[in-house]
């Protein structure tokens, strides 16, 4: 009974090693001393590699000794690819003949298997007290070496655990992610240190519940966020997949991109998403740019030709079901190339951008002042209710530009021929109308300039 309590209490004391190479020196000293042997010896084999990958010992005075100072009778006659040759070593078989002292129970050699795959073998003697094995010491080996199988199994599985995890906190700290991790039914949450920088909430602890999360979305991205995110949640959506701007700790609002996907229960019902957050600002920035590049007028800040179209197109096919037209300016600057040439192109730029500033303070925040290049212009109105409304604002545009304009080197005076046109009524698509629009600028130049035309008086 002692034996067995002594066994018990060194696999309970073998199993809070810490290391591989702790779990080896512990097992090897606990066959020796607590099993009551002379000698004891660890030998491991890795079957991929297929090489020897741990040999150690200790002597009788319980002296630790690695494969160079320590060598069992039995090393010259090890099988090194035991897998390969299909060989499982038997407790009680001995390998020499009658005459070798394993013939007479003073050494054994017992294997260490994971299932049917030998992971190595201990080495036992009593070489010594040239005393043999009993079979009660036999049978405790037999469960000790299971034992340690177990273990060096398991130790092996937390070893590849802790590496596979190490590898993902260094291509998460790599790839400026953070992650986070909500369990649906108990609302709680769980949020990466990396998660926490990004916001700005270096080593706090963050509230529990999702909401922490929602509450702090921009009230402009938050119609949106609950949308997708309730998409997920009802399975109509394989991804959470979110781009929002998220208040940080300093007050400010940056960009992010959530992705995630959900758990789900024998009810298909979501029970936890497990995400990552990544800081998509200098990314959304740089978005802005291209787009405002693409889309507007360098110079001036106004929209250029192709944020016109654009416009165009959505105004022109949402008109019809509200009974509403589209009305198109059409302005070409009188006298700016006068102006151009004598004081030359910095000073012509400057009046186009106060040209600008003067057009934006005439017309309806709703409305489109654009410059399509040189000195000319477009203004987009829609919802007017009669030709009064757009005549009303052409005579303001024409007094707005009429008046003195102070550059840097002096004072000068332009004007502004305008045509303008309707969709539908004059035209039906953009094309059309700008040419009716162009007709009836050039019909106020051939008229004196400094006016407006509409197309239909043509």
């Amino acid at each position: 009974m002692s034996d067995l309590i002594d066994l018990y209490n060194a696999i309970e004391k073998l199993k809070q090693a810490t290391s591989f190479d702790s779990l080896i020196r512990e097992a090897v000293a606990q066959v020796r001393t607590t099993l009551g042997f002379d000698r004891a010896g660890l030998l491991l084999y890795d079957a991929e590699k297929k090489q020897q990958v741990c040999t150690w010992g200790t002597d009788p005075s319980g002296q630790e000794q690695d494969e160079h100072g320590f060598r069992f009778p039995l090393a010259s006659h090890l099988i090194m690819s035991p897998n390969d040759a299909k060989i499982k070593v038997d407790f009680n078989t001995a390998l020499y003949d009658k005459n070798h002292p394993v013939g007479q129970g003073w050494l054994i050699q017992a294997a260490i298997f994971d299932g049917d795959d030998c992971l190595g073998w201990f080495f036992i003697d009593n070489l010594l007290q040239q005393k043999p094995l009993s079979d009660s010491q036999l049978d405790l080996v037999k469960v000790y070496s299971s034992v340690v199988g177990q273990l060096i199994v398991r130790m092996h599985a937390q070893t590849a655990l802790v590496e596979s995890e190490e590898r993902l906190d260094l291509a998460i700290k790599g790839s400026n992610v953070g992650l986070w991790d909500w369990k649906i039914d108990k609302n709680h949450t769980y949020y990466s240190s990396f998660f926490k920088n990004l916001l700005g909430f270096q080593g706090k602890e963050l509230p529990q519940g999702f909401e922490f999360i929602q509450n702090r979305v921009h009230e402009e991205d938050k119609e949106e966020f609950e949308l997708c995110l309730q998409q997920h949640l009802q399975s109509n959506s394989n991804i959470l997949d979110i781009e929002c701007r998220i208040k940080t700790n300093r007050g400010d609002y940056r960009w992010f991109h959530l992705a995630g996907q959900a758990t789900r229960n024998a009810a298909n019902v979501a029970k936890r998403i497990v995400g990552s957050i990544s800081d998509i600002t200098e990314k959304k920035e740089a978005q802005r740019m291209i787009w405002q590049h693409a889309n507007f007028d360098s110079l001036t800040g106004l929209p250029n030709r192709r944020f016109l179209y654009d416009k165009l197109r959505k105004l022109i096919s949402y008109s019809p079901e509200h009974n509403s037209q589209v009305a198109l300016m059409y302005l070409d600057l009188d006298m700016f190339k006068e102006v151009n040439d004598k004081l030359g192109h910095s000073e012509g730029d400057n009046l186009l951008k106060i040209v600008a500033a003067r057009l934006k303070k005439v017309v309806r925040n709703e409305d489109v002042v654009a410059r399509l290049g040189g000195d000319e212009f477009t203004v987009v109105m829609c919802g007017l209710k009669n030709m009064t409304d757009i005549a009303r604002v052409a005579n303001q545009i024409v007094e707005k530009l009429a008046q003195p304009i102070q550059l840097s080197s002096e004072t000068v005076q332009i004007g502004v021929s305008i045509g303008i046109a309707f969709c539908p009524g004059d035209a039906n698509d953009i094309e059309s109308l700008f040419v009716c629009a162009d007709q009836a600028m050039y019909r106020a130049k051939d008229k004196g300039r400094n006016q407006f035309q509409m197309y239909a008086a043509i």
